[in-house]
């Protein structure tokens, strides 16, 4: 059985070929654009337990890949947005953090200025307002 390095050396200069996998019991795949019986008896030369797939089945396997990382990071990084916020209730209350939260946004056309008195919380909501804006926060503040 030829390895999958072997396996895209050999056919990466042909029109039909796409990529070489393995499957889940480490069985060979070479992934095709199209395929006909000369490609398939091309492949099977070289390795006659090489499995033959559409190059569409990985595309769709490996976007789901990326979708389901990317949710993932998304889920953390709302959990450490939501953790924070909480720190940050527990440091001043909500009262203040939310007043805070509309310093940042006001600028300097705040009304008030609570800021002074808790610099560090003023300098989170800064942070956390450049990251994620002003709907989120909101959202998660008000």
């Amino acid at each position: 059985m030829s390895n999958i390095y072997d396996l895209k050396n050999l056919f990466k200069n042909q029109d039909w070929f796409y990529d070489v996998g393995l499957d889940n019991f480490s069985r060979n795949i070479v992934y095709v654009h199209y395929m006909n019986e000369h490609i398939i008896n091309y492949i099977n030369l070289h390795d006659k337990n090489t499995l033959i797939h559409f190059a569409g089945s990985i595309k769709n396997y490996k976007n789901n890949i990326e979708i389901e990382e990317k949710i993932s990071e998304d889920i953390n990084e709302w959990l450490i947005l939501d953790s924070e916020i909480d720190e940050l209730r527990k440091n001043c209350g909500s009262n203040i953090l939310s007043d805070i939260f509309y310093e940042a946004h006001d600028k300097e056309n705040a009304i008030t200025n609570l800021s002074s008195k808790f610099p560090d919380i003023r300098v989170t909501i800064n942070y956390l307002y450049d990251r994620y804006g002003f709907d989120i926060l909101y959202e998660k503040i008000g």
